[in-house]
């Protein structure tokens, strides 16, 4: 089987699996996104329970892996249904509240540390970006 069938058989999966869990209910999304921590969240105690009888590498590798899968798939999966999960008012007002927490004390941390407050970036089509300017090819002489 052809190497671009398979690419494209998997990201068609991949695109029906991001279809059904978009046709999800608020609270069976937010069921969903409880899932993988439910699953990850006691790996990480089992890795430090692991490095704390010496298997040191064994441990921080299981620890590296559990937060890696965490984050990972979290965030993905979060942004799938956030959509939906917004739909529940006392959501809506927690994550309003948590948002407006985190950028109140990044402006602090910002303020510590003298930085100037930088807004996020606005979503720019490539249409408007500035065509690059091509310089001249640079002929860099050995001396011999």
């Amino acid at each position: 089987m052809p190497v671009i069938t398979r690419k494209r058989r998997w990201m068609t999966a991949l695109v029906a699996l991001r279809r059904r869990i978009q046709q999800l209910g608020p609270y069976q999304s937010l069921a969903l996104m409880l899932l993988p921590l439910l699953l990850v969240e006691p790996l990480k105690v089992v890795a430090l329970l692991v490095a704390g009888h010496g298997h040191w590498l064994t441990g921080t590798g299981m620890l590296i892996v559990a937060y890696g899968v965490s984050l990972v798939v979290v965030e993905r999966l979060f942004k799938v249904v956030k959509f939906k999960l917004m739909t529940m008012k006392w959501f809506a007002a927690l994550w309003t509240w948590f948002t407006a927490m985190r950028n109140r004390m990044w402006g602090w941390v910002r303020a510590q540390t003298g930085k100037p407050h930088r807004p996020s970036p606005e979503p720019v089509s490539i249409r408007t970006l500035p065509t690059p300017v091509r310089s001249e090819r640079v002929v860099i002489k050995r001396w011999t």
